[in-house]
């Protein structure tokens, strides 16, 4: 009975760091009021670590994306309301996992720069897009790297 405990015990470790290991991280969530116009949006690529997203199958992609978005609505408010924004603008289907979020000016307008780890339907996540959406959702920029 002892060893049936221990080895539970010891199972339930094994998955529980399993399962840690295995999440979904949220994005980074920046608001430093950075400003940033159309010539130069597309230097926030510099600042994405997409490592964790790039590699896995695009087939995937509304999974990470939605416990992305659910772990980005767990670092405070903004975060959460910038999320909310995300899930409005963009159908929950889309093959686009968000890797960086930040809050700034776009040709001064308040709005919010999303990229996304995006890949080929039936491929990987491979490569790196930016949105800029306004506080209404509308997309004000869209590029690809």
């Amino acid at each position: 009975m002892y060893k049936l405990r221990s080895m539970a015990v010891v199972l339930t470790v094994v998955v529980l760091l399993a399962v840690s290991g295995c999440g979904s991280d949220s994005p980074p969530f920046v608001d430093t009021g950075a400003s940033y116009t159309d010539q130069d949006v597309t230097s926030v690529f510099g600042s994405v670590d997409a490592n964790s997203a790039l590699g896995q199958p695009t087939a995937d992609a509304p999974a990470l994306r939605s416990a992305a978005l659910g772990a980005l609505r767990g670092e405070g408010e903004a975060a959460a309301s910038a999320a909310d924004l995300i899930t409005r603008t963009f159908a929950s289907s889309t093959a686009g996992v968000p890797v960086y979020v930040e809050r700034a000016l776009f040709n001064g307008e308040q709005a919010l720069i999303v990229v996304e780890a995006i890949g080929p339907k039936g491929g990987k996540l491979s490569d790196l897009r930016v949105w800029v959406i306004d506080e209404t959702g509308e997309v004000l920029y869209s590029g690809t790297r």
